[in-house]
């Protein structure tokens, strides 16, 4: 069989991590981008680098047929959609990430306007529903090239954003909502997924992670990507025995509630989780209570869903303590 081949990473390191002003610097450019790591910004510096050493040396005449090179050099900086047409070799040395970074998926789909925030562009990515070119891209850092068209793999997502755009008070352009009235007209009432329902009311997602000795419940937007309000048994009790109590699971939803009443939720969507795994999956004491809660406090509850990660191949569970039998 022999070793198997160890792979090396693509991307080069910053020598100096711990700097306090590049530490900043990509911190602001994490969130301005949507980026989950800073790996990403080190890709596209590598990237950077690269374009700029081929460019240093055919302006040194290090390499022969420089004019076969520098085209093919431009024309594939053209055909990313970095420079232009009109652009000279000495313009790649100018080159920094953050013009990788915009030509991103992620970064693309959030500025067209098909996503309201950065982190949802990522989110819609993710889970198909962008395409390009009509194909289903999932890679939020891929490189779009120039020309090429992105778009939504699913009308429902399409008027969803629309919709939350309407509610935030943010014009929606004349060709969204003429498509948006004659899909309308051409399916009077269409079968909506639970997740995609179309309510009067505002609506949102209690995620209730409960296990024995604990319980969290984070609420969020209907997308996910906006985080409302979070509560867990350790901000309510100073007893360790009694964070995952029945009892402090219903002071926690009277929290949520108040905070949902507070931006006009009045119908969310329960997420329950338990730690899963190669753990157990029962959730704890305190989920049952906590939905009970909720609905006490005047929240309806559209639907409740179990989303605890079952085990498909991993790392064997804990054995019991050996003892005398």
């Amino acid at each position: 069989m022999g070793d198997p081949k160890r792979l090396e990473r693509q991307y080069d390191v910053p020598r100096m991590k711990w700097n306090k002003s590049k530490i900043r610097a990509d911190k602001k450019i994490m969130s301005e981008y949507g980026l989950k790591t800073k790996k990403e910004i080190w890709k596209a510096e590598t990237e950077v680098r690269k374009f700029r050493k081929r460019a240093r040396l055919l302006l040194a005449g290090r390499i022969d047929d420089y004019a076969t090179r520098k085209d093919e050099l431009l024309k594939r900086l053209e055909g990313i959609g970095i420079l232009s047409k009109d652009s000279k070799i000495e313009d790649v040395l100018k080159l920094e990430a953050t013009d990788f970074l915009d030509r991103r998926l992620q970064t693309l789909v959030f500025r067209n306007g098909l996503a309201l925030t950065a982190n949802q562009a990522r989110q819609l990515i993710t889970h198909n529903h962008i395409l390009v070119n009509g194909k289903v891209r999932t890679i939020p850092g891929s490189l779009i090239k120039a020309g090429e068209l992105i778009a939504y793999s699913n009308t429902k997502i399409k008027n969803e954003i629309d919709r939350s755009l309407e509610e935030k008070g943010k014009p929606v352009s004349k060709e969204k909502k003429s498509a948006k009235e004659k899909e309308n007209k051409e399916t009077a009432e269409p079968k909506k997924e639970w997740w995609l329902m179309a309510s009067a009311e505002k609506v949102g997602v209690v995620n209730i992670f409960a296990s024995r000795n604990n319980t969290i419940m984070v609420l969020t937007d209907e997308s996910g990507a906006e985080t409302i309000a979070k509560s867990s048994g350790g901000q309510l009790t100073k007893s360790q025995h009694k964070e995952g109590s029945p009892y402090i699971a219903m002071k926690m939803a009277q929290v949520i509630a108040e905070k949902a009443k507070e931006k006009g939720i009045k119908e969310i969507y329960v997420k329950i989780r338990a730690p899963g795994g190669n753990l157990y999956n029962n959730p704890g004491q305190g989920a049952e209570p906590s939905i009970k809660s909720l609905t006490r406090y005047g929240l309806r509850i559209i639907s409740i869903l179990n989303t605890t990660p079952m085990p498909h191949d991993g790392c064997r569970k804990k054995k019991s303590h050996r003892r005398k039998k």
